[in-house]
């Protein structure tokens, strides 16, 4: 598939410019060449009406640079390579000549984009050129790029719903809202980031299934989203505002599929929400809307939580964990569920601990990567599939500085400033250029300036030192928060650039 240079400018202007025969010679020529191309557009579109074989192909498209921050006609710069992802077998290509940024600007002329020799109008100026196998159905084109909007984000925390916090203390998310995780009194989903209502001090954030945390500079925590287990901390009604958590003051938050759990200022650590696999740890399994004290955790730094257990890195550089252990993500080498603490094996120099879904990864100090609990995907990264209850060192990892784990996908910072990750990648989680899963660490293209990273259920995002952010992987509910999902096409003859495919819009 090849994308060819058209006019950059509006056929208005090209009319203003015939001053003498040469001029108006060049201009028919221009005009015939937008009429030709509409003509032939339109003429594609209506064999695929008729449901002629040599239809538009489905063919998404990511970047493996991110865009420059956030500007609606920043070019993409000569040489930027792109990959093409399934549903067809990945390749590559590179920019040939530079190229707007997707954005309709005065609604310059179009490009002509040729699949199978069926054409179609996409986007202004274009000049990207890539080749891909695809399988016949519809056109679907995307752009990893850097957050719309976020220039001083100080951290950032992937999900469904995604979340910055930003050098002012305040807090923006986008992505999914149903429960009114944004915090911005609506439950309407945004591909762009939306402030939270009422926070201006923030110092840490964190998201949950279908709820969202904050920790303000005076210890205190808010939680808003949805409450059906008790994961606000509070008796609240779902959905609603921002609501303090009951009775406690915090050091740490971390929000977990539909529970929560906080290191307090004494270093002990509180839980409440959802209970029946034990993940509050207070050797029960009742739900509470109350904060609840975990069993025998006195020295805890830091708190974990994910969709069915808890875990904490100690004072000593231990780590215990609680609850669901189906897959052996407690790592103490059973599969028996605990509604108390208990031991990781084998881990006595944890910086940091992550859970995911179904398994859980630590740093150490000297730099390497542990993991434990469910591998069908490749997400303990020792180059093997095979599930494991105690923990199991990460393959060629020896200089990371953070780690975060997802659902089924596992991501490093590493101390040079870029990002491996491994496990599932059937939604480019990992970054990498292609959707192959992989049971060992593979660089995330384009990333060299990373300061923090995240990873959601299937997504993730790295915060870099400029304070942009850039996301890759899921995007379902807008959670990459980039608007770069709508390209130029043509309804009418005369208006070229009067609609628009969206993401997963068929063209037939």
């Amino acid at each position: 598939m090849s994308v060819h240079l058209g006019s950059s400018r509006p056929i208005s202007g090209v009319w203003r410019s015939v001053k003498h025969p040469f001029a108006a010679i060049w201009s028919f020529h221009q005009i015939c060449f937008v009429c030709i191309t509409l003509l032939t557009t339109l003429g594609a579109l209506s064999g695929c009406q008729n449901g002629a074989a040599d239809r538009p192909t489905t063919v998404s498209i990511t970047k493996n640079i991110p865009f420059p921050q956030y500007a609606p006609s920043a070019p993409l710069p000569v040489g930027q390579r792109w990959t093409a992802l399934q549903p067809v077998v990945p390749t590559t290509g590179r920019v040939e000549r530079t190229v707007m940024d997707g954005q309709t600007q005065d609604r310059v002329a179009a490009a002509n984009v040729t699949v199978r020799r069926t054409n179609w109008v996409t986007q202004p100026n274009s000049g990207a050129s890539f080749t891909s196998r695809a399988v016949p159905r519809a056109l679907q084109i995307s752009a990893t790029e850097s957050v719309v909007g976020i220039k001083t984000a100080t951290d950032v925390a992937a999900g469904a719903t995604t979340c910055a916090r930003l050098l002012d203390g305040t807090v923006e998310c986008w992505g999914s809202n149903e429960w009114g995780q944004f915090g911005n009194g609506t439950t309407t989903n945004s591909s762009v980031p939306v402030p939270v209502f009422g926070i201006t001090t923030a110092t840490a954030i964190s998201i949950g299934g279908y709820h969202s945390c904050a920790h303000l500079q005076d210890n205190t925590l808010l939680c808003w989203g949805r409450n059906h287990n008790g994961e606000l901390g509070n008796e609240s009604t779902p959905g609603s505002a921002l609501v303090q958590v009951r009775g406690i003051k915090g050091s740490s938050v971390a929000a977990g599929g539909h529970h929560s759990c906080a290191v307090l200022e004494d270093s002990t650590v509180r839980c409440w929400g959802y209970n029946e696999l034990g993940q509050l740890g207070n050797g029960t399994t009742d739900n509470s809307s109350n904060p609840v004290a975990v069993t025998g955790i006195t020295t805890a730094t830091t708190v974990a939580a994910a969709g069915g257990h808890s875990c904490a890195r100690l004072a000593n550089q231990t780590v215990k964990c609680w609850g669901f252990n189906n897959e052996g993500q407690l790592g103490n080498g059973t599969t028996t569920n605990s509604s108390v603490p208990v031991p990781v094996l084998d881990i006595t120099t944890a910086i940091s601990v992550s859970v995911g879904e179904r398994h859980s990864c630590a740093r150490l100090e000297n730099g390497t990567v542990h993991c434990w609990g469910l591998n069908t995907e490749g997400q303990l990264g020792n180059g093997k599939t095979d599930t494991s209850s105690k923990p199991v060192v990460v393959k060629g990892m020896t200089a990371a500085t953070t780690v975060a784990t997802g659902a089924s996908h596992t991501c490093a910072l590493m101390t040079d400033k870029t990002v491996q990750c491994w496990g599932r990648n059937s939604e480019g989680q990992l970054g990498d250029g292609t959707t192959t899963d992989s049971s060992v660490p593979v660089p995330v293209l384009g990333i060299t300036t990373a300061t923090a990273i995240s990873t959601g259920g299937y997504n993730s995002c790295a915060r870099l030192e400029n304070g942009t952010i850039v996301c890759w992987g899921d995007n379902q509910s807008g959670q990459l928060g980039t608007t770069r999902d709508c390209w130029e096409r043509p309804h009418k003859s005369s208006e070229h650039a009067g609609a628009c495919w969206k993401r997963g819009d068929e063209i037939s």
